[in-house]
């Protein structure tokens, strides 16, 4: 059965967002779903990584029209939960080394450049 039986659309348009790309079986989109892993050393797509994945893989939106949400989608295909990356940098991108962190008593990393730049802001407005 492919996709434009289970959902039928008008014109040969996407049934999700209307645009004319080709209708994608759910076959298709795990299978799509298991190629970008194979070239990918493996590693499960995001629902960014795929908006990003280049033309002749099904839309982010078909794929959360058809298994209604990216993660089941990827449970579907038999991808394993996508790791984020480590926590190697500070919001403003200093390196979280040994001289520059400290973990405060919920054990989260805090950078110490960053907080000093924070207090020299703070002592200059209440000197102003």
């Amino acid at each position: 059965m492919t996709l434009v039986q289970l959902y039928p659309v008008a014109d040969g348009r996407c049934p999700c967002c209307g645009r004319t790309e080709p209708i994608w079986t759910p076959a298709a989109i795990l299978e799509a779903m298991r190629a970008w892993a194979r070239q990918h050393e493996g590693r499960a797509p995001t629902v960014t990584d795929w908006r990003r994945a280049q033309p002749g893989c099904p839309s982010a939106d078909q794929v959360i029209y058809v298994f209604g949400s990216f993660p089941h989608a990827r449970d579907a295909a038999g991808l394993a939960k996508p790791k984020y990356r480590l926590n190697n940098c500070c919001r403003r991108g200093h390196k979280f080394t040994d001289e520059n962190t400290y973990i405060d008593a919920l054990d989260r990393k805090h950078c110490r450049k960053c907080r000093a730049d924070a207090m020299k802001r703070l002592r200059q407005r209440r000197a102003a």
